[in-house]
């Protein structure tokens, strides 16, 4: 019966994640018992089927997309289960027992949100706990990162306390570094920035089905959805400066402003039934003239901010003719990007998203393997997603007026380097751009909420999220909710956005983020010394074993 551990592992860590019923301290009991497995000889095939059941439960929403996306997405992260088993057994000849299953889990939460394809940091250890004040507090410091690292020791020094008896030294070992960080955490909390000026916004939130956007409504259908909210929300918030809608909520293609690198040319996109051919110039002349319009941009000054699909200029080919399909290589460069447009509906500034979505924005090797294009063209068929998303070589922040805005996009939420580096390169503020909807109203807007809370909690921003179904909201710089649309509904939500000064740093912009990395890289190194050093051994006990005396019976060697 010991699959159970790991078993027991998996769903304390799926069922204390936001949204479910566990308070989120309880992942500290997922550590002893990974440990107790390993010590007590438990085998590979439990760690498997531990791993398979945290990814279900953390991926459990995406069912919502098709009903048995989780089984072969699980069966993929799963694996990351036996790599903790190889660090923990790797390191295990260098440190005492409890701390090698908290550097093991370290370790494979961190590598496992940057590789492959970029990483998958959801369903992190700490991710619950942006939901507690003292955490998010702390998180000034350690992160979200840092705060797994806390736990994982938390949850060594938990096995050592009540876990077999050894040598004192190796329990004093285990116990000290948990209160030893929470002292260095205590003492290094610095006060929050002040807050500088504020900006009303006005955030739309047109609650537009997938069905809607993607099948029976055309371009038009969408984007009047979309402008009759802001015309209504305009009604009630004439003060509101930034209108701003959500990921991809701006329906109409974007391209690159006037003068710039491959502003020219025409946009050329797949549909799954068809192609489309626009010049660049006449999607800057309907873009220019819709949103000025819109925000009604001469009288107010107002500015637009959103999501949106933006398009390379490419040549049009003179062989080709209406009707025939052309080579994908031919096909306009797409990005997902955020973007900021004048008072005249001009394009100002823009970035694109960073972290891609894997299979729906990217693929493995970027589709270079045998059946690569097949793949990628069938996710087109189903989801009118073409997954080889490009970048426009811009990164925020964005200028809009005199701020410094930084922003993410979607799946960016989750990820702390994309915060990070916009708040070392002079972030004031940031705007989250999220299209969440291929989730229906489940636990993955909880989840997410509770990433912006680390988000702003790490940089110290003021952060809002402009979301198309939810969840539309505001948060202080400490992580505070301060004002929410109710998902799933059509509305808008006017809120003042504050900023800091953009030089401020909080400790874990210093210096807090690296913690994690440099414990996940010294745990791998020391697996591989550790199980190096394993092998020698059993191949020098092999060699001994087959030196003994000579048992020849020939004539001299009786």
């Amino acid at each position: 019966m010991l699959i159970l551990l790991p078993l027991a592992a998996a769903a304390l860590r799926g069922f204390s994640l936001p949204g479910w019923f566990l308070p989120p301290e309880c992942v500290i009991l997922a550590i002893p018992l990974r440990i107790l497995y390993w010590e007590k000889g438990g085998g590979r095939w439990g760690d498997y089927a531990g791993g398979i059941l945290h990814v279900l439960l953390y991926f459990s929403f995406l069912q919502q997309t098709a009903p048995f996306l989780p089984i072969p997405v699980a069966l993929i992260l799963g694996l990351w289960w036996l790599a903790e088993r190889a660090i923990y057994f790797g390191v295990r000849p260098w440190i005492p027992q409890a701390l090698a299953g908290a550097s093991a889990v370290v370790a494979v939460d961190w590598f496992r949100g940057q590789w492959p394809m970029g990483g998958v940091p959801w369903g992190t250890l700490a991710l619950g706990m942006g939901e507690r004040p003292l955490a998010r507090d702390w998180g000034s410091v350690l992160g979200e990162s840092g705060w797994i690292v806390l736990l994982a020791l938390c949850g060594a020094a938990l096995y050592s306390w009540f876990g077999p008896r050894r040598s004192r030294r190796e329990h004093l070992i285990e116990l000290l570094p948990a209160p030893l960080l929470i002292l260095v955490v205590a003492l290094a909390v610095e006060p929050r920035a002040e807050l500088r000026d504020a900006v009303r916004t006005l955030s739309i939130q047109g609650n537009l089905s997938i069905e809607e956007k993607h099948g029976r409504w055309g371009v038009r259908e969408v984007f009047g959805r979309q402008a009759a909210v802001t015309y209504a929300g305009l009604a009630e918030e004439p003060e509101a400066a930034w209108v701003i809608w959500p990921e991809t909520m701006y329906p109409i293609p974007v391209t690159p402003p006037e003068g710039s690198e491959r502003a020219d040319g025409f946009m050329i996109r797949p549909w799954p039934t068809r192609e489309e051919k626009r010049s660049t110039q006449s999607l800057r002349d309907a873009n220019q003239k819709n949103i000025s319009t819109l925000i009604d941009g001469a009288a107010t000054g107002r500015r637009f901010v959103a999501g949106a699909h933006f398009y390379l200029g490419v040549p049009d080919k003179e062989d080709w003719r209406e009707g025939e399909p052309r080579e994908p290589e031919t096909w306009s460069p797409r990005t997902s990007e955020f973007l900021v447009f004048g008072p005249d509906g001009r394009l100002e500034d823009h970035f694109s998203k960073t972290e891609l979505v894997p299979f729906g924005e990217r693929l493995p090797f970027r589709g270079h393997f045998p059946g690569g294009e097949w793949f990628a063209l069938e996710v087109l068929r189903s989801t009118g997603l073409y997954p080889r998303f490009a970048h426009s070589g811009r990164e925020g922040p964005v200028e809009v007026g005199d701020w410094q805005l930084g922003g993410a996009i979607c799946w960016e939420n989750v990820f702390e380097a994309p915060f990070r580096r916009q708040a070392d390169a002079g972030a004031e503020a940031f705007v989250i751009l999220s299209n969440e909807n291929w989730y229906r109203l489940s636990i993955e807007m909880d989840q997410m909420v509770t990433a912006t809370r680390w988000r702003a909690a790490e940089t110290g921003r003021p952060i809002l999220r402009a979301t198309n179904t939810g969840v539309t909201a505001l948060f202080d710089r400490r992580g505070e909710l301060l004002g929410e649309l109710p998902r799933g509904v059509r509305g808008w939500m006017g809120a003042d956005l504050h900023r800091i000064d953009g030089d401020f740093r909080t400790p874990y912009l210093r210096w807090g983020w690296r913690l994690q990395p440099v414990l996940a890289w010294l745990a791998l190194l020391g697996a591989i010394a550790g199980t190096l050093l394993r092998r020698q051994t059993q191949a020098s006990a092999g060699a001994k074993e087959g030196s003994g005396p000579s048992l020849d019976p020939s004539p001299g060697h009786r």
